[in-house]
C-alpha cells in the first residue's frame, strides 16, 4: 500500500469517527467512564498551510468542537501563537501556520471562532448538521456554520490551484447554506438580538483593503464592534451599543 506523506483524511468527520472507536474498545475493556481528552485538535500537521490565514480554519473549529462536545470530555487546539513551529521561522506574517495568532500576535478566524464558542450555554437545545443551539441565564445562543472540507488534489498536496493571493480554490465546492429557526414559547417580553459572524469582507474602505491584501478575516456583530488589524498592531475598541430589540 502506497502511503502519502501529510495527505489528509477524506473524511470530513474524522475526529468523530476516531473518538467512537475509541469508545468502542474502551466499553469493550469495561472502561466506559474513562474521560476522552483531544490534547492536539487541528486541521492538519502542516505548518505552511495557506488555509490556516482564512475562514477555513473557523468552520473547521466550528464543526469538530460543535460536533463532538458529546463524544470528547475536553479538546485542546494546537498551537497557540506561529512562534511555536518545528520548521525554521517565516519572515512573512501570513504564511499559514497553525497557530490562534500570528507570530506578531495578530488573532486568525480560528482565535475569533473559539472566542464565539467560548459563550456557549450549558443547556443544549436543538443540535443537527450545521447548527447548534443552546441556553445559560435565560439566554439563547445559536451557532451556525457551513463547513467545506479541502478538495482531492489540495488533500494530497497539490498546490496549483493557492497562492498567497488567492486560496479560495482548494475547497470542495457546495452551494450556500440557509438556516430557518423558530423559537417557540418564550415568555411575554422585549428581547435583544445580537448577531456575531466571522467573514473575510471588511466593513469599510480600509478593512476591506487590508483584508484584499493580508488574505485575514475580521469578527463582525450588530454591536459595532470595531476591529482594526495591520501587521503591526490589533485594536478592539467598543462603541455604545446600538442593540436591535424584538417583541414577541
Amino acid at each position: 500500500m502506497k502511503v502519502f506523506l501529510f495527505s489528509v483524511s477524506r473524511d470530513e468527520d474524522f475526529v468523530a469517527h476516531t473518538a467512537e472507536r475509541i469508545r468502542n474498545i474502551l466499553c469493550k475493556d469495561g472502561m466506559e467512564n474513562t474521560p476522552l481528552i483531544l490534547e492536539e485538535c487541528s486541521n492538519n500537521i502542516l505548518q505552511r498551510d495557506l488555509c490556516n490565514d482564512t475562514c477555513y480554519k473557523s468552520a473547521y473549529l466550528f464543526k469538530n468542537i460543535l460536533e463532538n462536545n458529546q463524544h470528547l470530555n475536553a479538546m485542546g487546539y494546537f498551537a497557540v501563537n506561529d512562534r511555536l513551529e518545528e520548521v525554521p521561522p517565516s519572515s512573512e506574517t501570513f504564511h499559514g501556520g497553525f497557530g490562534l495568532f500570528t507570530q506578531n500576535d495578530i488573532p486568525k478566524s480560528v482565535c475569533l471562532a473559539m472566542e464565539l464558542l467560548s459563550g456557549m450555554g450549558d443547556t443544549l437545545l436543538a443540535q443537527g448538521e450545521g447548527y447548534l443551539v443552546s441556553e445559560k441565564r435565560e439566554e439563547i445562543q445559536i451557532f451556525l456554520y457551513h463547513y467545506c472540507h479541502y478538495n482531492l488534489l489540495y488533500r494530497y498536496r497539490h498546490m496549483v490551484n493557492i497562492s498567497k493571493t488567492n486560496r479560495e480554490e482548494v475547497f470542495v465546492h457546495r452551494n450556500p447554506k440557509a438556516f430557518y429557526i423558530r423559537l417557540q414559547n418564550l415568555p411575554e417580553k422585549d428581547y435583544t438580538i445580537c448577531r456575531y459572524g466571522i467573514t473575510k469582507q471588511g466593513q469599510n474602505e480600509k478593512e476591506i483593503r487590508l483584508r484584499k491584501h493580508l488574505w485575514i478575516c475580521i469578527i463582525y456583530t450588530k454591536e459595532n464592534v470595531e476591529v482594526l488589524i495591520n501587521e503591526q498592531k490589533y485594536t478592539s475598541k467598543r462603541k455604545p451599543l446600538c442593540r436591535e430589540d424584538y417583541s414577541r
